[in-house]
């Protein structure tokens, strides 16, 4: 399947990656690992408890996918959004470095991966077991499904999906003509 050529554009604008395990993308990956270790975020993010480097290359491994981005002045991965093919889609997860959350750059390359991920996917999944993220995936136009009691550690989990129906009148699609404000 061929990538529409605005997204391509769009991509290359926001330096928007994919990663194909080249020998500098690892040392970002790994320098990513070390601060996500260092801040604690790892275990925010990652439900199976990946927290040796080599389990993290391994959650980026084929079929998998991750888009990046990088902040060259800081020399770290600033975004990261990765997919998990499954019969009737995708799921996915998503990062934004804790200072650039709300950098408007950064929505860009949230939409634009979005967008990417919705030319291979009919269908995207989110499961969170940060509860304060609910209403924030719900404003972005995911449909809440429900929540997993006993998700992982006893712990639940809050259940979201995307189909390519939904996305396309969402804010997070870079073409439609809603403003980021308005989710806020």
């Amino acid at each position: 399947m061929k990538i529409d050529d605005r997204l391509v554009r769009m991509a290359a604008k926001y330096e928007l990656k994919i990663y194909t395990a080249q020998p500098m993308e690892d040392v970002w990956i790994a320098n990513w690992h070390s601060e996500l270790v260092q801040s604690q975020e790892l275990e925010k993010i990652f439900f199976d408890k990946p927290y040796s480097l080599s389990s993290l290359y391994r959650i980026f491994a084929p079929p998998r996918s991750l888009f990046y981005g990088l902040d060259y002045a800081e020399e770290v991965i600033s975004f990261a959004m990765w997919l998990e093919p499954s019969y009737f889609g995708a799921f996915f997860g998503m990062w934004i470095h804790p200072r650039r959350r709300y950098s408007p750059r950064h929505f860009r390359r949230f939409q634009v991966a979005m967008a990417m991920a919705m030319e291979f996917y009919p269908l995207l999944i989110a499961v969170t077991m940060q509860e304060h993220l609910t209403d924030s995936l719900h404003r972005l136009g995911f449909d809440r499904i429900g929540i997993i009691k006993n998700f992982v550690d006893g712990k639940p989990g809050w259940l979201f999906t995307m189909d390519r129906s939904r996305f396309s009148t969402s804010i997070l699609n870079p073409f439609c003509p809603v403003r980021r404000k308005e989710v806020a």
